[in-house]
Formats: structure tokens, sequence, C-alpha cells
């Protein structure tokens, strides 16, 4: 493998990632455009610059990324990448109702989503962001950096799914009951308000 190969990849993963992400938000919201379509955060970038500082010094301080351990790790995280990218973008194509803000609204024609991937997850953006981030770092084989983003990937979308799914009850009812009871919410240990308002 060509020594700066995860690197590429890394790169060519986030431009893909973002410019995708705008693209379909286009489609979908073509009126809520702005440069926070990109998402691009300061924590989201602050998360980033880490990441690849630490690519980085490990890079130039260990040779292990360069070993099986680094190749193993390429293949992991690049099979990670597109499955996270698969699953996420399956989710904004077949929920136009999918945007980057949580609605605290009903929309007129809102409708809750119960098939393709929405049959078996109930937030396949947010599972498919999950496993693409974490998955960066791994491509990466950057220890402390997966470790790092799979646990503030994993508060973040525990807070997020609880308070989205608040409003999803309040917006569908019984039916979001319902279908809070035959699906998962995706990220792994996130348990949605539903089910906690069931136990």
């Amino acid at each position: 493998m060509v020594s700066n190969a995860p690197l590429w990849v890394f790169g060519c993963a986030l431009l893909f990632f973002h410019t995708s992400e705008y693209y379909l938000q286009s489609r979908h919201v073509p009126t809520r455009l702005s440069l926070e379509t990109l998402l691009l955060s300061p924590q989201y970038l602050t998360a980033l610059g880490i990441g690849l500082m630490e690519y980085l010094i490990e890079k130039r301080l260990f040779n292990w990324k360069e070993g099986v351990y680094g190749r193993v790790s390429f293949w992991c995280g690049l099979i990670g990448i597109v499955v996270g990218e698969l699953l996420r973008k399956m989710a904004m194509l077949q929920n136009r109702w999918f945007t980057h803000m949580i609605a605290t609204e009903r929309r007129n024609g809102h409708r809750l989503i119960t098939t393709g991937v929405y049959r078996y997850i109930r937030h396949p953006g947010y599972a498919g962001w999950f496993i693409w981030a974490i998955s960066t770092q791994i491509m990466l084989a950057n220890p402390i950096s997966t470790i790092g983003y799979g646990v503030v990937s994993w508060y973040f979308f525990n807070d997020r799914i609880k308070y989205e799914e608040a409003l999803l009850l309040d917006f569908f009812g019984l039916e979001y009951e319902k279908y809070i009871t035959r699906t998962v919410t995706g990220v792994p240990g996130v348990r949605g308000a539903g089910e906690l308002i069931a136990s």
C-alpha cells in the first residue's frame, strides 16, 4: 500500500460526504440551504484536526501504521466508510422529509417513513454517520481518535435521538409507538424516548 493512501482516501471520503450531503439537501429542502448544510461545525472541524494530527504524529513516531495493523485498519475502515455512506444516503433518498435540522413542528403532509431501510432502523441517517465517522479513524489506524469519535458520537446521538423521538411520539402518537417496537435506533446502546417510556 502506498504510505499516504489512507490520507488520500480520507480526503476523498470527506469531500464525497460533504458534497453529497449538500446536494441531497438541495433536492429535499432547497429553501433551507446555507453554509451549515455542509455540516462543518467548529466542533466537527476540531475533531477532524485532532484525527489528522494523531495520524501524522503516530506515522512519524511509530512504524506500525505501515505494517499489517495499518493495512488491516485501512481495509476495515474503508469498508465501514462505504457501509456508513450507503446507509446514510439510502436514508436521505428514501425520506423526503430528511433534513439536518430536527423538526420541532409537524409540517403539512409530514408522514412517518417505515419502508426501505426505515423498516428496520428508526434513525438510519444517524447510524450511517456513526459508522462512517468512526470508520474514518479506523482507516487511518488512529486508536485514540477511534475511541474518541465513538464516545463523543455516541453521547451526541444518545441525546439527539431521545429528543427527536419525544417529538416524533408527539407528532405520530400510537403509530410511532408501534414502529418503535419493531425497529432499533441504529446506534448501538442508544435507546430512544419511546423505549424508555415503555420500560
